[in-house]
């Protein structure tokens, strides 16, 4: 056994929506329009690799995680907690409840001093940003979800093997 997890690209489903131009602004109004077709495809796990400030113009950014949450019950919904230095109860969607939201750090599990930070924080994940620690969680846990699936069809599920088994060192800092 090679000691890593193995998951058939037939197990995951990955689909990418555009919410942001190409210079990575975007409105709340598109995101919402793109966690709305994100709720439609019914997902395990949702990541949000921006991170807008917590205000009343962003309110439709709020109110399409609740989509999702009332349409996709138990999805992981993992959101970048941004990159301005700051506490992240200032930025969505990190800060709205149900939402995953990571953190960049080193490889000694520091934090970067650009990245967000706060009790709202979930994990650290060991990247050059936010976006990329949320997008690197995200895959992290859509590995460990589909090899949960794999281990109970199997009639012994004590040999199935998590994302959590093979990935000990995988810079995931909780």
């Amino acid at each position: 056994e090679s000691g890593e997890a193995q998951y058939p690209a037939d197990q995951i489903q990955v689909i990418s929506i555009e919410a942001l131009d190409d210079s990575g602004w975007g409105s709340a109004a598109s995101v919402y329009a793109a966690l709305e077709l994100a709720a439609a495809a019914k997902p395990d796990v949702v990541n949000m690799s921006f991170a807008g400030w917590n205000t009343d113009a962003n309110a439709a950014i709020a109110e399409g995680i609740v989509l999702i949450q009332e349409q996709c019950p138990g999805a992981a919904l993992v959101a970048a907690a941004g990159n301005q230095g700051v506490d992240v109860a200032h930025v969505v969607p990190a800060s709205l409840p149900g939402v995953i939201a990571v953190g960049a750090c080193d490889e000694n599990g520091e934090p970067l001093a650009s990245s967000n930070y706060g009790q709202r924080v979930n994990c650290w994940v060991e990247a050059g940003s936010t976006s990329q620690a949320s997008a690197r969680q995200s895959a992290f846990l859509a590995a460990g979800t589909t090899a949960i699936q794999s281990a109970s069809d199997e009639t012994d599920a004590a040999e199935g093997q998590t994302a959590s088994d093979d990935n000990a060192d995988s810079g995931v800092y909780a």
